[in-house]
């Protein structure tokens, strides 16, 4: 429904025509590796979010003790 006084919508949709391959993340600790996909951390993963430079960090910051993050294409030193 449109509100013609604030030019605003009640609802709104989005579409998004880029799918991506799901990155698997590999969470280097002191006590080994832990592999990390994007449905462990994400409710509903999107095409157009730049996971490779959000999630390692994010990874780094909540994952006791990690001291790298390792994906396909690049690694993070935490």
């Amino acid at each position: 429904m449109f509100d013609d006084t604030t030019g605003m919508s009640r609802f709104g949709w989005q579409m998004f025509s880029h799918a991506s391959e799901a990155t698997v993340f590999t969470v280097v600790t002191d006590d080994g590796e832990r592999q990390i996909g994007p449905d462990q951390i994400l409710a509903r993963a999107r095409g157009d979010l730049p996971l490779t430079e959000l999630v390692p960090p994010f990874l780094c910051r909540t994952v006791e003790g990690a001291v790298r993050v390792l994906w396909d294409e690049g690694e993070l030193e935490c």
